[in-house]
């Protein structure tokens, strides 16, 4: 799944515009189209940052997925937020343990819910 246009791979709602969000993404694209993605949103109107669910594809390295939030991490770093937060499928090993070394901690377990769409 890829995004319509360029903009949506990155924050210029309305939303951003209100809380003066600053937004930012990356992508890991080694020439055969995009392999993992994270985005990143500051916002100097409230304590914390957000960093979306990292999506890792099975073809990327370890070490690649950790660069990608790595840099991610920095960027938030230097608008000095007090904590970022983010979550990760447990199915998705390798953003998960790219997010451990880049400083995260498991903090709230929840679960996803689903049924289906048709009625009882």
């Amino acid at each position: 799944m890829l995004p319509m246009r360029p903009r949506d791979l990155g924050g210029d709602s309305w939303a951003d515009r209100l809380f003066s969000a600053e937004t930012a993404a990356w992508v890991v694209d080694r020439g055969a189209g995009p392999e993992a993605y994270v985005a990143a949103t500051s916002t100097p109107t409230t304590d914390a940052a957000h960093l979306s669910t990292p999506i890792v594809g099975p073809s990327v390295d370890p070490s690649v997925a950790a660069e990608l939030l790595r840099t991610a991490v920095a960027w938030l770093s230097a608008r000095r937020p007090a904590r970022v937060v983010t979550t990760v499928s447990e199915a998705s090993a390798v953003a998960h343990r790219a997010l451990e070394e880049a400083g995260f901690h498991d903090a709230i377990p929840h679960y996803t819910l689903c049924r289906s769409s048709a009625p009882d």
